[in-house]
C-alpha cells in the first residue's frame, strides 16, 4: 500500500518532466520522414542516371556522325562504308560517367531511310543490314510518301544505349516498380 502511494506521488511529477521530450518526438518524426527520404533519395538518383543514359545514347549517334561525314561517299551508310563505327559509337557511349556500365550493343544500333510526309511525320522508308556493304535498294526519292516528291529520303542512325539501375534501397522505395534496366534511344540524321 505504502508502494502505491510513493508511485502515485511520482506520478504527477514524471509526466510533467519535459527534459527528453525533443528527442522522444526527434525519434518519431524520423520514423516518419525516413521512408520519404529514401524514396527522394533513390528517384532522384534515377533520374540522374536516366539523363546520363540519354546524354550516352546522344554521344554515341553523335560519333557516328562525326565519323560518317569526314566520309567522300555522298551518303554515309555507318553500318555499311564507315570503319569501325561500332567500335566509335561504343567508346563515345562509355566515356560518360557511367563508363563501361552503359551498354550498347550492335543490335541496338539501326540505319535507316526516312521521308516527311505532308505533316511533318518521319516515315520509313528502307533500313540498312548491318552486313550490307551497299546502300539499301530502297526508293531512291519520297513519292512512295508523297506523290511526285523528287526528294531523296534522308538517313538517321539510331542508337539504344542501357544501363542496369541498383537501388541504394531495394524493395522499399518506389524505385522498385521502375524498370531495373534504364534505356534510351537517340536518333540523328547523317546527311551532309
Amino acid at each position: 500500500m505504502m508502494r502505491n502511494l510513493r508511485l502515485s506521488c511520482l506520478a504527477p511529477r514524471f509526466l510533467g518532466e519535459t527534459r527528453g521530450a525533443a528527442a522522444a518526438e526527434f525519434v518519431l518524426w524520423m520514423g516518419l520522414l525516413s521512408i520519404p527520404t529514401a524514396n527522394v533519395v533513390d528517384l532522384g538518383m534515377y533520374g540522374v542516371k536516366r539523363m546520363q543514359v540519354a546524354s550516352a545514347a546522344e554521344a554515341a549517334v553523335q560519333a557516328a556522325w562525326h565519323l560518317c561525314n569526314q566520309s567522300s561517299a555522298s551518303t554515309a551508310l555507318p553500318l555499311a562504308s564507315c570503319s569501325g563505327v561500332y567500335t566509335v559509337m561504343k567508346t563515345a557511349a562509355q566515356s560518360g560517367s557511367l563508363g563501361t556500365n552503359v551498354s550498347l550493343g550492335a543490335s541496338a544500333i539501326i540505319d535507316s531511310y526516312y521521308c516527311s510526309n505532308g505533316s511533318g511525320a518521319l516515315v520509313h522508308v528502307a533500313t540498312t543490314d548491318g552486313n550490307a556493304t551497299t546502300a539499301p535498294q530502297g526508293p531512291g526519292n519520297c513519292s512512295s510518301v508523297i506523290a511526285g516528291s523528287i526528294t531523296v529520303p534522308g538517313e538517321y542512325v539510331q542508337a539504344t544505349a542501357s544501363y542496369p539501375f541498383t537501388s541504394f534501397f531495394p524493395n522499399a522505395t518506389v524505385t522498385s516498380f521502375l524498370p531495373k534496366t534504364i534505356t534510351q534511344t537517340a536518333w540523328l540524321r547523317l546527311d551532309k
